[in-house]
């Protein structure tokens, strides 16, 4: 019995003893937890400070992993890190741009604006809109006055200018679009360095090559004095065997100008008289009254400042004088009007080289358009080589070819 109640006495104070061992190793726990203060703020800007100094090590560690000759991120600037692979928010713009493009491409080219309107240049897309009715109008009258009045003057006239006009006119527009969307609203073009100023002095060698007319090899003086308002010129070309002779001379008034250099009307008179001595006697006298519109598009698309595009027309006429009776007389054989037109567009591809791009259609020079091809179309190429010499250099194309290069010395600007 008393062993008994050894035994349970025994496991009694081994359980006891296994309770108390468990309070004493959780007592000093518990007394350590009551007894420490809360943390304070500085602890924890500490604690922020020595992640920002690993963050930091984790940086410096990338940054030696590097190439030795290109500088870390942080030190970068924004083109050297472009440079480096890294991109902005620029890529998404670009996206948008190239995706408005892509519109102008294939859906602009049946309704012009299309790509503007996509990048958000809303004026920009009804202006495109509207160069695009003006087109179809006289692209339609002009077709249906061809058709319908096959044996009428006037309306054959109407028709020889109302449709290359129209057809200009429809292609600018829609080039425009795609240009235009592509740079999404960024100016991109140089400074268009035409001059509209200023005193001129041009000389340059023409060559031609046209059914039309016995010369090949001419030269050509020009001189012109521009005021910005008004404006006066007179060119004389010669043949080098002297057998054929130009004399033209231009004035012109610019009545209404707008904000940008190349925005202005203007209104000019010009005369020409065509003296032919080699083969037979022949004499043809021109003179006429046109109106014009020059307009840097920058006016409407302010993205395409420096581009300008431009039409002239309006109303001339012609006498054409050969030898009669008694001989050596000159007498008018015949004479007729013609309405003249132009189409032109020129901007600067670099900060010296300005370009231009023109059609006419009995507009006058040397060389005249074909039953096939109607006008004459022009590439002439500006360079301002210094701030008073520019070299020209001019290509034409219609009943014939021509090319003509020189040097124009502006001696005042």
């Amino acid at each position: 019995m008393r062993a008994g109640l050894f035994t349970g006495d025994r496991r009694l104070g081994v359980a006891t003893g296994l309770v108390l061992g468990a309070i004493v190793a959780c007592a000093p726990v518990s007394a350590f937890a009551q007894s420490s203060p809360p943390p304070r703020l500085g602890d924890a800007t500490e604690t922020r400070e020595e992640d920002e100094d690993d963050e930091d090590d984790a940086d410096d560690d990338s940054d030696r992993r590097r190439p030795r000759d290109e500088p870390p991120l942080r030190k970068m600037s924004r083109g050297e890190a472009e440079e480096a692979g890294f991109t902005f928010g620029q890529r998404r713009s670009n996206s948008v741009n190239t995706t408005g493009a892509l519109i102008a491409l294939t859906g602009g080219a049946l309704v012009h604006g299309a790509g503007h309107w996509y990048i958000g240049d809303h004026r920009a897309a009804w202006t495109l809109f509207g160069m695009e009715g003006a087109a179809a109008l006289l692209l339609g009258t002009g077709l249906a006055s061809r058709f319908a009045g096959s044996r009428s003057a006037s309306l054959s006239g109407y028709a020889a200018w109302s449709v290359p006009m129209g057809t200009a006119l429809f292609g600018v527009s829609y080039l425009l679009d795609i240009v235009g969307a592509l740079q999404g609203g960024t100016p991109e073009l140089p400074a268009n360095s035409r001059r509209t100023r200023g005193i001129e002095l041009e000389v340059v060698y023409h060559f031609l090559q046209s059914p039309s007319l016995p010369l090949r090899h001419t030269i050509r003086a020009r001189t012109g004095l521009d005021l910005g308002s008004f404006y006066v010129s007179a060119a004389t070309d010669q043949d080098v065997s002297l057998g054929t002779s130009v004399y033209e001379t231009t004035i012109g008034w610019r009545f209404w100008r707008g904000p940008l250099r190349h925005t202005f009307l203007y209104l000019e008179g010009r005369g020409e008289l065509l003296d032919i001595r080699e083969v037979g006697a022949l004499q043809r006298w021109s003179g006429g009254a046109r109106l014009g519109l020059s307009l840097d598009m920058g006016a409407v698309i302010g993205h395409l400042r420096g581009l300008a595009v431009g039409v002239e027309t309006g109303y001339g006429w012609r006498w054409y004088r050969a030898p009669g009776p008694p001989v050596g007389d000159m007498r008018t054989v015949t004479s007729r009007g013609y309405a003249p037109l132009e189409l032109f567009t020129h901007f600067n591809v670099s900060e010296r080289l300005n370009t231009r791009l023109s059609y006419r259609y009995r507009a006058g020079g040397l060389l005249e358009g074909s039953r096939r091809l109607l006008g004459v179309g022009a590439l002439e190429l500006n360079y301002d080589s210094t701030d008073i010499v520019d070299l020209v250099l001019r290509v034409e194309a219609g009943g014939g070819f021509a090319v003509t290069g020189g040097l124009a010395l502006w001696m005042w600007e």
